[in-house]
This record gives C-alpha cells, structure tokens and sequence, in this order.
C-alpha cells in the first residue's frame, strides 16, 4: 500500500542522520510553509537553521582570523620589507574576517595596520632602502625608519575617484 512506503518525518530525519553521519544539528527540515513566511513570522525549525548557520559562520570566520594571524606572526615581514604586501594581505584579510564576525574595533585595528603596512612598503620603495618597521601588537603605531636622511617630500593621499572628479570640474 502507498502508505507504506512514505516515511514519518521523524523516521525520515533519523534515516538521513544515520546515514550521512552528520550531527543532529547539522540537519534542518523546512516546509513549504516555512519559505514562504515573511522574516517577521519565522517558524522554529527556520529560526534554528538560522541559527545553526550563524554559529557555523562565527566559527569559521574565528578559525580563518587565527590562522592568518598566526600567518602575519611569522612572516618576518620586520627583517624583509619586500614580505610587507603579504603582511598587507594577511591584516586585510583578517579584517574581513572579524567584520564578518561584527567585531568592528578588531576589524578596524587590522585595517588600519594593512594601510600602515602599505604606507611603509610605499616609503620602502621610494628610499630604495631598507625599511625597519617594528610591531609590538596591532593597537601600537607602527615606527619606520628609513636607512639615509633624506625626505622624499610626496604627499600621499586617498581620495574617491568622484571627489577628483568634483575638484576637476570646479577648478574648470
């Protein structure tokens, strides 16, 4: 009989469980019903999807942040300043991360520690020298010391492509 062959939801949920070896909460069972529920109204089993998603994203994003941080620790960007776009890349993408993580200071802190990395690769550049550039942890400023006595003199500035284009039509 066709009854037969239909299996409870339970039962269903416990097959797919014990055959793909996924723990309980890896495993959510949504109706029709429940998709087509404005976000004010959301079933429990969509609220614990939700949920379930959310915890895995903070811990992946957690695990990503460490091990770029672990990565910028031992770079050695200190002794070889041409490692300093890879220290860039590597304090990016930990901010990111933490963004994703809606840790917005620690967020912050890496950002401004890649632009602080960039601003020395740039003056690094510029001397032809090397560059010491000394970090103790993200909240202290970074010191850079160039190897000769003399000043390039170049101001560097970030400014939106639309904002030069507001002072070109108005210097016209």
């Amino acid at each position: 009989s066709p009854s037969t062959s239909v299996l409870t939801t339970d039962a269903w949920l416990t097959f797919v469980k014990y055959h793909t070896e996924l723990p309980s909460t890896s495993i959510s069972l949504l109706s029709v019903k429940d998709l087509a529920s404005d976000m004010a109204t959301l079933s429990p089993s969509l609220r614990d999807l939700h949920a379930t998603i959310r915890d895995a994203s903070f811990v992946y994003y957690l695990q990503q942040a460490r091990r770029n941080k672990h990565k910028h620790n031992v770079l050695g960007y200190e002794q070889q300043p041409t490692l300093l776009p890879l220290a860039t890349r590597y304090c990016f993408k930990i901010g990111v991360f933490y963004e994703f993580q809606l840790r917005h200071e620690k967020s912050l802190k890496y950002f401004a520690l890649a632009y602080r990395h960039v601003q020395s690769y740039y003056q690094f550049l510029l001397s032809g020298s090397p560059v010491n550039v000394e970090m103790r942890n993200p909240q202290d400023e970074m010191q850079v010391e160039t190897n000769d006595d003399a000043t390039t003199g170049i101001e560097v500035s970030l400014a939106d492509a639309s904002d030069e284009e507001e002072e070109e039509e108005e210097e016209e």
